[in-house]
């Protein structure tokens, strides 16, 4: 509030300098009543409104006043963003309206009117709108979020080197990319979201998800079948706890909490790794979502920099999920017994034993062709 309050206060002083400025150099002739003199009046009225727009539009611009951090901050006192809320040029403009589409090259909200002339306007009428309604309720990614070159992260990317398949900023290329074939991520960017790169990345994001989605699954059943296995395993044993009785009841205990031991190492075997399994389960549930909303609604620059950008940590992660599938092993428990009623005639010592068995699980890497490629991405910067 008090950035809008300071923008109205110094509008309110341009005007008014403005208005005396004007009425000193365009002072109406003695003969104020004529029809000259009034036309000049009009004039004079129009050269004072005109200024003073340029000047509010010079004091309400993003970078200083009214898109700032604390001014957007005053704005959201209901808890929802702006995403949902309040088109931002007009909000800019120190007005309120409803959000009506979202710009993917923007990257910001429009009116149902900004939308209109947003897609008139020569500078914008090539960039992709969508309207909110038919949006998915994920939040729309943003670009800007990767933009910054990693070199230099006071600088933008805003080339692509086809030498070293990088984005890069222009500090890079003196020093970098100097004898590289350099292009404006612009222009070529332009068939991104048709491109190999962006859609093998985004097969990838998919399969690596689905393969992490398959281990959670396999992880999740493999405690659930210890839990049955120790269930089936105590039923027995109270199935030959009716043969015997007190005799029964010493070997029974001695049994359960080898049971319960066993169990609590099997259980800590499978979990083990757990922690690391649902951390890359989120992390690809991210990117998965991000390039379906890039493939539905971003555009053709958002696709060639999500594509560039995140297919690093694609390969990272599909190292990960191949070392974690590599240690996977199925754990269960089970139970052996000789008893039978020839047996208990005789001096029982034990009911049997309990013990850790181990299925290992036949894998394969996912793709080790992306691995590949990004060692030779290496040795191509070396």
């Amino acid at each position: 509030m008090y950035v809008t309050c300071l923008i109205l206060k110094l509008n309110k002083e341009i005007y008014s300098e403005a208005l005396k400025q004007k009425k000193k150099e365009t002072k109406p002739a003695a003969a104020s009543n004529t029809v000259e003199a009034k036309q000049t009046q009009i004039r004079t009225d129009r050269e004072i409104n005109s200024e003073f727009l340029k000047q509010k539009n010079n004091v309400t611009k993003p970078d200083t006043a009214s898109n700032t951090g604390e001014a957007k901050q005053e704005l959201r006192t209901d808890g929802q963003s702006l995403f949902s809320r309040y088109c931002e040029p007009c909000f800019r403009g120190n007005k309120e309206s409803i959000t009506f589409s979202w710009c993917s090259d923007c990257e910001e909200t429009l009116c149902s009117a900004c939308d209109e002339a947003h897609r008139i306007s020569k500078a914008s009428m090539s960039h992709t709108a969508i309207a909110v309604d038919k949006m998915s309720s994920i939040t729309p990614i943003t670009v800007s979020s990767y933009v910054l070159c990693e070199a230099h992260p006071e600088i933008n990317m805003e080339f692509y080197c086809s030498e070293h398949s990088l984005l890069c900023c222009r500090a890079c290329i003196p020093t970098i990319h100097r004898f590289c074939s350099i292009v404006s991520i612009e222009d070529v960017s332009k068939t991104a979201k048709q491109s190999a790169l962006f859609e093998k990345l985004s097969i990838d994001v998919k399969e690596l998800f689905d393969a992490t989605a398959c281990l959670k699954d396999r992880r999740s059943n493999n405690l659930e079948e210890i839990i049955q296995q120790e269930l089936t395993i105590t039923s027995k044993i109270k199935q030959l706890k009716a043969v015997f009785d007190k005799h029964f009841e010493k070997l029974e205990s001695k049994l359960e909490n080898e049971i319960k031991q066993l169990k609590q190492k099997v259980v800590s075997e499978v979990t083990q790794n757990e922690n690391a399994i649902d951390k890359l389960y989120i992390s690809l549930k991210k990117h998965k979502a991000d390039f379906q909303f890039v493939t539905d609604h971003g555009s053709n620059k958002q696709a060639f920099m999500l594509a560039n950008i995140l297919k690093p940590e694609i390969e990272k992660k599909e190292s990960e999920l191949n070392e974690l599938i590599a240690l996977e092993r199925k754990i269960g428990v089970e139970f052996e017994t000789n008893v039978d009623n020839v047996y208990l005639e005789n001096a029982i010592k034990s009911l049997g034993t309990i013990k850790i068995s181990e299925t290992s699980i036949e894998y394969k890497n996912i793709r080790p062709s992306i691995a590949q490629s990004m060692k030779s991405k290496e040795e191509k910067l070396a």
